[in-house]
């Protein structure tokens, strides 16, 4: 169950046993989101506990663990909904092979056709890195992901191994650097690296 942190009671929005009660994100008054959207258990909880380490320094930032696209667009609604103005964070495996039974198997370029995932690229700002094990070269030849690089101001993308980059630094990034404050050089820090973190 996930609750918004909108007062006394709360107010339940989703229902989700996947995500541990000791990690409820809370929708209301976010700065900012950072979404770890992977289907691998393991490695979702490695992501995850790196995360949850890193954060105990940065409390205004709102962890969103989702293991596959459809369950991260629900908490992006619910975002929405409490917190418009926040800055998206997103660490993103690309292929989910390894969903279960009635889970969502879209690729992780579904998210840039969803209104939620699209509110936050479009304004106030996001940085998004895919980081995926082979199918890294796939998400670099999604037109819709390529459409969101060039099309959003406030956007910047990065594309990452999990052979090749650790998922430790992949955490220091998007929670030190990724910032908006930051979201110009990053851009042109992307673009200059072939999009490579």
């Amino acid at each position: 169950m996930v609750q918004s942190n909108t007062g006394t009671g709360g107010f339940e929005v989703v229902v989700d046993d996947n995500i541990p009660k000791d990690n409820i994100p809370k929708y209301s008054g976010i700065g900012t989101i950072l979404l770890i959207m992977e289907d691998d258990t393991a490695q979702r909880r490695t992501l995850e506990n790196i995360a949850i380490e890193r954060l105990t320094r940065f409390p205004s930032i709102s962890l969103c663990v989702a293991s596959d696209t459809a369950q991260a667009i629900k908490h992006l609604e619910n975002y929405r909904m409490f917190s418009p103005h926040a800055w998206l964070n997103a660490i993103l495996d690309y292929n989910f092979s390894d969903v279960g039974a009635g889970g969502d198997k879209k690729p992780a370029d579904a998210l840039f056709y969803s209104d939620a995932f699209r509110h936050y690229v479009d304004n106030p700002g996001s940085v998004a890195v895919i980081y995926s094990g082979s199918y890294v070269s796939q998400a670099q030849q999604s037109q819709v992901i390529s459409e969101a690089i060039f099309r959003c101001p406030r956007f910047a993308l990065f594309f990452a191994q999990k052979a090749k980059v650790a998922a430790d630094d992949v955490m220091k990034f998007m929670v030190i650097i990724a910032r908006p404050e930051n979201i110009l050089k990053l851009k042109t820090a992307a673009e200059r690296f072939n999009y490579d973190l």
